[in-house]
């Protein structure tokens, strides 16, 4: 098993910043964990470890709340026999829409997210392993991994933005809240006619999510979302 390799800086900033910054996103803290600091590192262990008991509360079943698929009510008539954004987190072919996939759905499914990135971590350690997804295992695998080969890998950054994303997208489909209050009204546009969610988003680190219709942020998505607030 070859050793992990480290990214290094070159030379001083000279602008009182570190001449290497952490891997996670918007992160200008120095590493040292590897290519995380101490508190990114602690956070993405603490997501895979949220999988674990999140993962089993997932219930397709509608309720008032989440009638027409999770993002907002409608005639009973119109509304689905199950939540679809439940059914998109546990599907294997779920993947998110960009300009590179018009097709995709919006979302991103736990079981390949977590499943593709144990492959990748297992291949790159030269560990055997299965095709099979299981969130679990996976989950197991990747947290194990995560302090004495994980973070000093170059990929942690792309990796720590896929956990984030799903982790934040479990938290809304499990119709869980956050800290002591709401950070805004949900702006999302559902239902027949179309009017705003007006849910509760609850903020995490670097995701939110809406308690009622189910919509997440994360990324630039999140800090639109907090502008529009803030105007």
């Amino acid at each position: 098993m070859s050793q992990p390799d480290q990214r290094r800086g070159e030379g001083a900033r000279g602008d009182g910043e570190p001449d290497v910054v952490c891997a996670a996103p918007t992160c200008r803290r120095a590493p040292s964990r590897g290519l995380l600091c101490a508190a990114d590192a602690d956070q993405l262990g603490q997501w895979l470890a949220d999988f674990a008991a999140d993962w089993r509360q997932l219930d397709a079943t509608p309720t008032s709340a989440t009638s027409g698929g999770g993002r907002g009510g409608g005639l009973a008539s119109h509304r689905a026999p199950a939540r679809l954004d439940v059914l998109v987190l546990t599907d294997p072919r779920s993947r998110p829409r960009d300009d590179a996939d018009p097709d995709g759905n919006g979302a991103r499914s736990l079981p390949e997210v977590l499943g593709s990135w144990a492959s990748t971590v297992r291949e790159d350690m030269g560990t055997p392993g299965t095709e099979r997804y299981d969130v679990q295992a996976d989950r197991a695998f990747l947290a194990a991994a995560l302090s004495r080969w994980i973070v000093h890998r170059d990929y942690v950054d792309e990796l720590f933005i896929d956990v984030r994303d799903v982790w934040a997208q479990l938290k809304a489909a499990t119709g869980q809240s956050a800290g002591p209050r709401p950070v805004r009204a949900c702006p999302t546009l559902a239902g027949q006619p179309a009017a705003r969610c007006n849910g509760p988003v609850w903020l995490d680190k670097d995701a939110a999510w809406c308690g009622h219709c189910g919509t997440a942020w994360s990324g630039f998505q999140l800090v639109r979302l907090l502008r529009e607030k803030a105007a």
